[in-house]
């Protein structure tokens, strides 16, 4: 009726699990232990009721409903168990409860909760406010879920392998990886065919998960240069500027604007406004740099809320 050994029914009546029985001499001689069977099928209802953990005749767990054991909930979210004990050794994930001498069983209400706020790892699926593109599900350190964006003709590239939320040099990026390919390349340099070291590849709209064909463009190192914003430190001090190409000549009290471009220095000349010499710098930027040009005021919105903000003293 239960479908257990004999030695686990005897433990069960010495833990007194078991409803005392009626002793009867035995045909044989001696006595034998019966049991109404109402109380048998009582017992069995408090044992193997649907609410109860237990293991069947097979030796495995009944886990009771709004329950999960541990691969199970893993498989809700699409990761890999190492990821998840992780998680947990980290306290991201601080659901879950162990029972003495069985699995650790987590509600599932719990999990729903997690999907909710992280979401899943799941195939690329359509994105549904951009036509022909995809949206991939990334991997990462932590909990939470990013998806990046990709041409619809760009599946094929990432069959077979997985893609992650990596870091490299403080710069976040997605990278991808394939069993027995490099590990952790980025996912745009995958896309534009890209292998070449001395090529980079950028986003144009500045947005690591973007990695639409559109939205990639190859650059060298001088036109890295090109693109890079104002720095916030020159030789460990502030800029006398806020804008790019722009500095302070104490000498003659004005700004000066100044690029540099295939090795050249070009002095832009020498400006009593601020924003005048910044005007200069991108005018000579746009001539030299193309598209790969970064711009003070890449349009007229900006410039305007810019001449709009008090005028800040030279240092």
């Amino acid at each position: 009726m239960f479908g257990v050994s004999r030695f686990v029914w005897k433990r069960w009546v010495r833990e007194g699990k078991v409803p005392c029985g009626k002793r009867i001499p035995s045909s044989i001689g001696g006595q034998r232990t019966v049991y109404a069977i109402e109380d048998l099928e009582r017992m069995r209802e408090e044992l193997f009721g649907d609410d109860k953990l237990y293991k069947d005749s097979k030796n495995q767990y009944h886990v009771p409903p709004g329950l999960a054991r541990r691969q199970v909930a893993w498989r809700m979210l699409g990761v890999e168990i190492k990821t998840w004990e992780r998680w947990e050794r980290e306290g991201r994930i601080q659901c879950g409860m162990r029972v003495p001498g069985g699995p650790k069983l987590y509600e599932i209400q719990d999990i729903q909760r997690l999907l909710e706020e992280f979401g899943r790892l799941a195939p690329p699926h359509p994105d549904p406010q951009r036509p022909g593109c995809f949206r991939v599900p990334l991997s990462g350190h932590d909990i939470r879920r990013r998806e990046a964006i990709i041409d619809a003709e760009s599946l094929p590239l990432i069959e077979g392998g997985t893609c992650a939320w990596s870091m490299s040099d403080k710069d976040w990026f997605v990278s991808f990886s394939h069993p027995g390919g490099p590990h952790c390349t980025p996912l745009r340099r995958v896309i534009m065919g890209i292998t070449h070291p001395r090529l980079n590849v950028g986003h144009i709209n500045d947005d690591p998960l973007d990695c639409r064909r559109e939205n990639l463009i190859v650059r060298n190192n001088s036109q890295l240069v090109w693109t890079a914003c104002k720095r916030a430190h020159i030789n460990g001090r502030p800029p006398t500027s806020r804008f790019k190409g722009v500095f302070w000549e104490t000498w003659s009290g004005k700004w000066r604007a100044r690029i540099k471009a295939q090795g050249k220095d070009y002095s832009l000349g020498r400006f009593h406004d601020e924003i005048d010499a910044a005007e200069a710098y991108d005018a000579a930027a746009r001539v030299l740099f193309g598209e790969h040009a970064w711009l003070n005021f890449p349009d007229d919105c900006q410039q305007e809320a810019v001449k709009a903000m008090p005028v800040r003293a030279a240092a």
